[in-house]
């Protein structure tokens, strides 16, 4: 299994299980031997498994869990109700692959790293749920991965290997820069929306990945 994840109020998990290409996401509540299946995706075939879908988390109230997966060449987000058992499906358009996904502290945006169509590095975008809009909060050459809303959503927080904390579109067209081998955190803030980033660490020889907030 794979993408094990714990609820707010640790009462339940979901994890990912893949076997011949063929994708479930399961759900159980902690104490109990009975696990419920969510989805099923594609029939078993004899391929390499991709463990990078489907991507799933629980909504801040811990009683609805968002899955993030591709099908039939689109991306859509899928989500579950542990309460009224609904289920809920949209597209996610104009990516051509998504890395990773949290919640906002109240549940109505998503911020997530992903891979625009025709661009080949990751940024960081955010995705309100309600109204289906994107706003795109990085957007140079540089991979910015594993983002997390901080601060009561006031701030996010990511991984990325750019070598400065400006966020520098222009970028884009110079092949001559230099990438760290290594990644380290920067905050963005969503209030004030500057370009200019806030590094927390700065450590070359170490690769600083997948922040938390505690």
């Amino acid at each position: 299994y794979y993408q094990l994840k714990v609820s707010g109020d640790g009462q339940k998990i979901i994890y990912a299980t893949s076997e011949l290409g063929q994708y479930k996401v399961w759900l159980n509540t902690i104490g109990e031997k009975k696990t419920k299946r969510l989805i099923k995706l594609f029939p078993k075939l004899e391929r390499l498994d991709d463990n990078s879908y489907p991507l799933i988390a629980w909504h801040p109230n811990s009683s609805v869990i968002a899955m993030i997966y591709e099908y039939k060449n689109i991306l859509k987000i899928h989500t579950y109700d542990t309460e009224t058992k609904e289920h809920f499906k949209r597209p996610i358009t104009g990516f051509e692959k998504i890395n990773s996904f949290s919640f906002s502290h109240d549940g109505k945006r998503l911020v997530m790293s992903a891979v625009k169509k025709g661009k080949g590095q990751s940024d960081v975008f955010i995705f309100s749920l309600n109204a289906g809009g994107i706003e795109q909060i990085t957007n140079d050459a540089w991979d910015d991965n594993n983002p997390i809303f901080i601060n009561h959503s006031k701030g996010i927080v990511f991984e990325s290997n750019r070598t400065h904390d400006t966020i520098k579109g222009n970028e884009d067209a110079k092949l001559n820069f230099k990438f760290s081998r290594n990644n380290d955190l920067f905050v963005y803030n969503t209030q004030t929306k500057s370009a200019y980033l806030n590094r927390i660490t700065h450590t070359p020889g170490i690769n600083e990945i997948k922040p938390q907030e505690y």
